[in-house]
Protein backbone atom coordinates (compact mmCIF):
# COMPACT_ATOMS: atom_id res chain seq x y z
CA UNK A 1 0.00 0.00 0.00
CA UNK A 2 3.00 2.42 0.48
CA UNK A 3 3.85 1.37 -2.61
CA UNK A 4 1.10 2.78 -4.48
CA UNK A 5 0.69 5.56 -1.92
CA UNK A 6 -2.82 4.82 -0.53
CA UNK A 7 -3.76 4.34 3.03
CA UNK A 8 -5.52 0.58 3.35
CA UNK A 9 -9.52 2.34 3.99
CA UNK A 10 -8.98 3.69 0.77
CA UNK A 11 -8.80 0.54 -0.74
CA UNK A 12 -10.98 -0.94 1.04
CA UNK A 13 -13.79 1.55 0.77
CA UNK A 14 -12.95 2.84 -2.93
CA UNK A 15 -11.22 0.81 -5.16
CA UNK A 16 -13.28 -2.02 -7.12
CA UNK A 17 -11.89 -5.72 -7.56
CA UNK A 18 -10.61 -4.79 -10.88
CA UNK A 19 -8.63 -1.86 -9.67
CA UNK A 20 -7.45 -4.22 -7.22
CA UNK A 21 -6.26 -6.76 -9.62
CA UNK A 22 -5.37 -4.19 -12.31
CA UNK A 23 -2.86 -2.59 -9.79
CA UNK A 24 -1.17 -5.53 -9.13
CA UNK A 25 -1.33 -6.81 -12.97
CA UNK A 26 0.81 -3.63 -13.45
CA UNK A 27 3.18 -4.10 -10.47
CA UNK A 28 4.16 -7.93 -11.52
CA UNK A 29 4.73 -5.93 -15.13
CA UNK A 30 6.96 -3.13 -13.16
CA UNK A 31 8.74 -6.13 -11.37
CA UNK A 32 9.58 -7.36 -14.32
CA UNK A 33 11.23 -4.60 -15.87
CA UNK A 34 13.06 -4.38 -12.56
CA UNK A 35 14.55 -7.52 -13.01
CA UNK A 36 14.96 -7.57 -16.43
CA UNK A 37 17.32 -4.13 -16.08
CA UNK A 38 19.00 -5.71 -13.27
CA UNK A 39 20.27 -8.62 -15.42
CA UNK A 40 20.83 -6.70 -18.29
CA UNK A 41 18.09 -7.79 -20.10
CA UNK A 42 16.62 -6.28 -23.44
CA UNK A 43 13.50 -4.39 -22.59
CA UNK A 44 11.27 -4.99 -25.44
CA UNK A 45 10.04 -1.18 -26.59
CA UNK A 46 6.47 -0.49 -27.55
CA UNK A 47 5.63 -1.18 -31.13
CA UNK A 48 5.32 2.57 -32.90
CA UNK A 49 2.33 3.33 -34.52
CA UNK A 50 2.35 4.23 -38.32
CA UNK A 51 -0.37 5.99 -40.46
CA UNK A 52 -1.53 4.00 -43.25
CA UNK A 53 0.44 5.59 -46.17
CA UNK A 54 3.57 4.60 -44.37
CA UNK A 55 2.68 1.14 -44.18
CA UNK A 56 1.78 0.81 -47.35
CA UNK A 57 5.23 1.76 -48.39
CA UNK A 58 6.83 -0.51 -46.43
CA UNK A 59 9.20 -3.32 -48.34
CA UNK A 60 6.91 -6.31 -49.81
CA UNK A 61 3.73 -4.97 -48.67
CA UNK A 62 1.62 -4.29 -51.95
CA UNK A 63 -2.04 -3.94 -53.27
CA UNK A 64 -3.94 -3.11 -55.90
CA UNK A 65 -6.85 -0.88 -56.69
CA UNK A 66 -9.86 -2.32 -58.03
CA UNK A 67 -12.48 -0.17 -59.52
CA UNK A 68 -15.99 -1.03 -58.99
CA UNK A 69 -18.79 -0.98 -62.11
CA UNK A 70 -21.50 1.16 -60.89
CA UNK A 71 -25.19 0.11 -61.33
CA UNK A 72 -26.99 2.51 -64.07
Amino acid sequence: MSEWHVAPNEILDGWTEELFALMFEKRGERYEAMRRAQKGDAVPEPAKRISDLEMFRLPGCSYSVVKVPQAN
